[in-house]
Parts: structure tokens; C-alpha cells; sequence
């Protein structure tokens, strides 16, 4: 029992080996051309600036987010992020809460 365990294993592993050996074979690149591999293609931005890109492009609306900043909240009774709008008025990022120029 055991020799028909062992040449039976033995098989098993001979047959794994050399469909592994096979499969690695079949998809092996050609050294010369890599074919596996898609080609590399560089692609080359002209010099052009950020204006020159955006073209016109639109003023900021009144609301628009202008800048962001810790500032004193009034109803949070804390320092907290906040964002300025064009308009003047700072919105606190817990409350929500809306304050011109930074007093209530």
C-alpha cells in the first residue's frame, strides 16, 4: 500500500511540475521585443500657463469659498474651522453658523 501511495504521488507531482513548466513556457516574452508588454507612450504637454489654460473664466459669484481659517465662534463658544465667503462673511464648519467679519 504504501509504494502505490508513494508512485502515485510521485505521478501527481511529475504532472503538476510539467504543466507548470508549461504554462510558464507559453507566455514567456520574446526577449528581443517584449511582446507581454503594451508600449510606452510619452506623451509631451506644451509650456502654457494657468491662464492660458482656463481661458475666461468666471469671476467668483458672491457665497463663492474665498478662504479657510480657524476662527472664534459666538454660538459654538469655541475656535473652530471656518470658511470666508466673498461677501464678508465667515460660516463656522460645526454650527454653520454665519458671522460678518468675525464678530456676531
Amino acid at each position: 500500500m504504501n509504494e502505490s501511495f508513494a508512485y502515485g504521488a510521485l505521478c501527481i507531482l511529475a504532472v503538476l511540475a510539467l504543466g507548470t513548466g508549461l504554462a510558464r513556457w507559453s507566455v514567456a516574452p520574446v526577449r528581443e521585443s517584449g511582446r507581454h508588454r503594451a508600449p510606452r507612450v510619452q506623451v509631451v504637454l506644451p509650456d502654457a500657463s494657468l491662464d492660458e489654460l482656463l481661458g475666461d473664466w468666471p469671476e467668483p459669484v458672491p457665497g463663492a469659498l474665498v478662504a479657510q481659517g480657524w476662527r472664534w465662534c459666538p454660538n459654538c463658544v469655541r475656535t473652530e474651522p471656518a470658511v470666508l465667503h466673498s461677501d464678508d462673511c465667515w460660516r463656522c464648519g460645526h454650527c454653520l453658523e454665519v458671522t460678518v467679519g468675525g464678530v456676531r
